[in-house]
């Protein structure tokens, strides 16, 4: 006989034995938070508030959060929940103009739209121009229009600041609880009302002996619509609080790409500069060797010319010394040469 079979190792994986281990499945942990599952989570009536809180948590998008409403309640609640959303957006922009608004006070510049006002411009002659009440004149033109702005600039900081106010009255989790549990009650005074004649037997009419259908009236709603309206009560300010943390995630995001990206500029410039002051000998000197070779060569195009205009004389000089090899030795051009020997000889014929 074969020796008995080795009951498998307690690890991951291992397989056999009710002693092993049950083998890891990767994909069950996505199975187990798909939204299928987290629906069901949410709308269980076994749940408890903390595991159907802890199920939003897995949720990163406000049309994820809606589609974990229960059903009953997940139309009535779609708007309302959606203009949440919009909201706390409204007023993550506005802060953002108003912060905006509040560092172009402190550099001294401003927004774009302050930045078309001008001083105005008036035509006088040119002996005027220079005069001391046209100077006057002038700078007060100039003061005018920069306390102009500047004003502008402080109303624009104080709307600013007034709507953000606007926007978190309005996303207050008392307002909030307030729109959203009004629409709960709406709904669930619908569902009771239909179920009112939810419940139904059957009978037999005693006068006319036929089978009939009687219903059943003030029967209240059934147990699951009860437990949908006690855990939609429960969660309603936890899908309010999931939406704005989702909202306000993606503000954190740009915030940090923006300080991502300032550093990244702030070292560029510092590497940049510390290049340009260790590399600045070297470029001047680079710079004088490119003026000194093009003036070198600009020489040189201008000497090329000459030359030429000096080379064309001689050679016709050689051309004359070989044409008056068999003459008497002479320097041509001297007094006593050969053209005056001859006009002497005309002279005595």
């Amino acid at each position: 006989m074969s020796a008995p079979r080795r009951a498998s190792s307690a690890t991951p994986g291992g397989s056999g034995s009710g002693t092993s281990r049950p083998r890891f499945l990767p994909n069950a942990v996505t199975r187990a938070l798909s939204p299928s599952s987290l629906a069901g989570v949410m709308a269980s009536g076994g749940s408890t508030s903390a595991a159907r809180v802890a199920a939003l948590g897995h949720v990163h998008s406000v049309a994820e959060i809606v589609e974990l409403v229960p059903v009953d309640y997940r139309e009535v609640l779609r708007t309302p929940l959606n203009e949440l959303a919009a909201t706390i957006q409204k007023w993550i922009n506005a802060r953002a103009r108003g912060r905006a608004l509040e560092q172009h006070k402190a550099a001294g510049t401003l927004p774009t739209e302050l930045r078309g006002f001008k001083p105005p411009t008036f035509q006088v002659g040119k002996a005027f121009a220079d005069s001391d009440g046209y100077k006057s004149e002038r700078d007060m033109w100039e003061i005018t229009v920069s306390n102009m702005t500047s004003d502008f600039l402080g109303s624009f900081i104080k709307v600013a600041a007034q709507e953000v106010q606007h926007y978190a009255e309005v996303i207050d989790p008392d307002a909030v609880a307030n729109r959203l549990g009004t629409a709960i009650a709406g709904k669930w005074a619908l569902i009771k009302e239909s179920q009112r004649y939810g419940k139904i037997r059957h009978v037999t009419n005693e006068v006319t002996g036929a089978f009939e259908i009687q219903y059943l009236a003030d029967q209240g709603p059934s147990s699951a619509s009860i437990v949908a309206f006690n855990n939609i009560n429960e969660d309603i300010m936890a899908y309010a609080t999931r939406i704005r943390d989702v909202v306000t995630s993606r503000e954190d995001i740009a915030n940090a790409k923006e300080l991502a990206k300032k550093k990244l500029k702030e070292s560029a410039d510092v590497e940049m500069g510390d290049a340009t002051a260790s590399s600045s000998a070297d470029s001047s000197a680079a710079v004088r060797a490119e003026v000194a070779r093009q003036l070198k060569e600009a020489e040189k195009k201008r000497a090329v010319p000459s030359a030429a205009k000096k080379a064309a004389p001689q050679k016709n000089g050689k051309k004359a010394k070989s044409g008056q090899a068999h003459k008497k030795p002479g320097k041509s051009g001297q007094k006593g040469s050969g053209p005056k020997k001859d006009k002497g000889k005309g002279r005595a014929t």
